[in-house]
């Protein structure tokens, strides 16, 4: 993980993000001692992102009071973690509906679809998944969208984002940031989505 492009005010609020994430009991512990370490900043982000491993894993959760629809975050199938034909993209939708629908666009022959309740969630599919596209079906005000990819890319430089909202009527930010970043107003489009996604992947 890079996250020296990070500005100190982003470090922490990832920070503060990571250690506010509902874990079992055990992972809590764990959680607890890393930030009571001697570690630097760099190294507790590093350290709390890994308490994900293998055989650490628990259902995705998002925090008490969140909203929620039908169903849970959807399981990862084995067969899917292994797989290298396609890569993987993560769904930020409380409902599982608009995910369905990718999954059945043609879409599916070059992406695996996941779908999380919350933008917290998906910072952890980074590390676990092979994760190419972030599909942001939420609300988020211009200058978040710009600091959630950069966090974003800090775990995972390749990662990149459709956000499924009108474009900002000035967007600033970095070259990488207009590079890797497409907004897509409702209603959705899904062959233009698959266009967008394409796009943005070079598939």
């Amino acid at each position: 993980m890079d996250i020296n492009n990070l500005s100190e005010a982003d470090k922490h609020l990832l920070y503060g993000l990571l250690l506010r994430k509902p874990r079992s009991e055990e992972l809590d512990r764990e959680a607890l001692a890393i930030a009571r370490s001697g570690r630097s900043l760099d190294q507790k982000i590093e350290a709390i992102l890994n308490l994900r491993g293998p055989g650490k894993d628990i259902p995705l959760r998002s925090r008490a009071g969140a909203r929620r629809g039908p169903g849970d975050e959807e399981e990862i199938p084995a067969s899917r973690r292994r797989s290298r034909r396609r890569h993987d993209a993560v769904v930020i939708d409380v409902y599982p509906e608009f995910t369905k629908l990718l999954s059945k666009c043609s879409l599916k022959r070059s992406l695996s679809f996941t779908r999380v309740g919350e933008s917290l969630d998906a910072l952890y599919l980074l590390r676990r998944l092979d994760v190419r596209l972030i599909i942001f079906n939420d609300t988020l005000p211009p200058e978040e969208c710009r600091r959630y990819y950069e966090i974003c890319r800090a775990i995972e430089p390749r990662v990149r984002i459709i956000y499924l909202l009108p474009p900002p009527q000035a967007r600033g930010g970095s070259q990488e940031f207009l590079l890797h970043t497409r907004f897509i107003p409702k209603p959705i489009s899904i062959d233009l989505l698959d266009r967008t996604a394409r796009e943005l992947l070079g598939l």
